[in-house]
């Protein structure tokens, strides 16, 4: 009797699982349509553009990628609103030398005016030109995206470090 009990119980559990599971993994595809293309390939766009200006910071003006609401969440530490985004950024980034960025190929989805992006990064750091450069941070990215009507902004971003290069501190 028990023998037959756990086998009723293994089929009830499978029959439940096959049914939860696709449903579960079908919620986390992402499906580009003709109506999306477009929307994907401009949110690619942004990133890039975004990832290189951080490569070149304090050289343009990294407000015009943010919205004057948005929320940046560094490991924690939350700042609210385009200033306060603005004062974490004119602190640099890293400690000194140049620090550039490489990034996966990102998972993007699109909701009619709404973006969803996550990404690893990794931070290249050189600070000896005549050295090569190197790996100083690695994270995961998550911003959320808005349309403005002349091109997207970031209305939330948060980053989690992986990793952090401890030797460049001291």
């Amino acid at each position: 009797m028990k023998k037959y009990w756990n086998i009723s119980v293994a089929v009830f559990v499978t029959t439940i699982l096959l049914q939860v599971l696709p449903a579960i993994a079908a919620e986390e595809k992402i499906h580009t349509t003709s109506d999306t293309l477009l929307a994907r390939i401009q949110v690619e766009d942004f990133i890039n553009d975004y990832y290189w200006e951080l490569a070149t910071i304090g050289e343009r003006d990294l407000s015009l990628f943010w919205a004057e609401d948005a929320v940046f969440d560094v490991n924690g530490a939350v700042y609210e609103g385009l200033k306060a985004i603005n004062d974490v950024y004119s602190l640099g980034l890293g400690p000194g030398g140049r620090l550039v960025f490489q990034t996966n190929i990102p998972r993007i989805k699109i909701d009619g005016e709404k973006a969803v992006v996550d990404l690893i990064y990794t931070g290249f750091l050189n600070t000896d030109s005549a050295e090569a450069p190197k790996p100083y941070e690695q994270g995961h990215d998550h911003m959320e995206l808005r349309d403005a009507g002349s091109g997207w902004e970031i209305s939330s971003r948060t980053l989690r470090t992986f990793s952090l290069d401890q030797s460049y501190a001291e």
